[in-house]
């Protein structure tokens, strides 16, 4: 079984790019989530995950982003039919964009961060997940 690879990312502009890794995360969540339903013998899905997950992660990221191990499920975190793109902050070589997930269930949001590099070319040093009620006065939680 071969594994799951992505499109290259829309580096036309910000929010093309923020937009193209939704869509290839949302394309990634739902083979993992197919290929966990059907656990291969061949090949077990948390192998098959991590594997992919790596290859969604590798255009998208800059080479020190530390990542987390991946989650999926029957709803893809991040889906662009969802995304609202809030606000988007220049900063020095980079940029940060504070986007939201519409729930698929419910009336509420999911509000998330990502740190990115614009030079040499957009890339994401992290999406953080923005813990509304943070413990430990800890706010946003790296989520790649």
């Amino acid at each position: 079984m071969s594994v799951w690879k992505p499109g290259e990312p829309d580096r036309s502009s910000i929010e093309d790019f923020v937009f193209s890794f939704c869509r290839e995360y949302k394309a990634w969540n739902n083979d993992a989530y197919a290929a966990y339903s059907k656990e291969n013998v061949e090949q077990p899905a948390d192998d098959y995950s991590s594997a992919s997950y790596a290859n969604l992660l590798r255009p998208f990221i800059t080479p020190e982003t530390r990542t987390q191990l991946p989650t999926f499920g029957s709803e893809p975190r991040f889906d662009p039919d969802r995304l609202a793109i809030r606000c988007i902050t220049p900063a020095n070589d980079g940029a940060t964009v504070e986007f939201a997930i519409q729930s698929m269930v419910g009336e509420w949001a999911d509000d998330f961060v990502a740190d990115l590099t614009l030079k040499p070319f957009i890339a994401i040093r992290q999406i953080y997940y923005v813990d509304l009620y943070p413990d430990d006065d800890v706010d946003r939680l790296p989520y790649l």
